[in-house]
């Protein structure tokens, strides 16, 4: 072998072993959160509409739900997840759409 031969040997040798330590084999990062395991999946959702023609009560799910600095007035419809945290693998969350009678808007 030549020279040459041998440090292009040594320099992929050392590139390889600096690609291998630098690897973190754990699966936590430094905050202790996991990176590559799931903490859950939503496979089923049910949805459920909603239709409020009563303008004081939509004023009143506006406020609730998207924040007392909103007004209802502006939003035509909204959304919410309901999950089911009893259960480990929240099975059963619902997608609650809440929508303003179109003749109010």
């Amino acid at each position: 072998m030549s020279g040459a031969q041998i440090l292009t040997a040594l320099s992929s040798a050392l590139i390889i072993l600096l690609f291998v330590t630098s690897c973190d084999s754990g699966k936590k990062a430094s905050d202790e959160y996991y990176f590559e395991d799931k903490e859950y999946t939503l496979i089923e959702q049910d949805y459920i509409f909603v239709v409020i023609d009563n303008n004081t009560e939509w004023n009143d799910l506006v406020k609730q739900y998207v924040g007392p600095e909103y007004q209802g007035d502006g939003i035509g419809a909204f959304r919410r997840l309901k999950l089911n945290r009893e259960d480990p693998n929240l099975a059963g969350p619902e997608c609650i759409v809440y929508i303003k009678e179109p003749s109010e808007v």
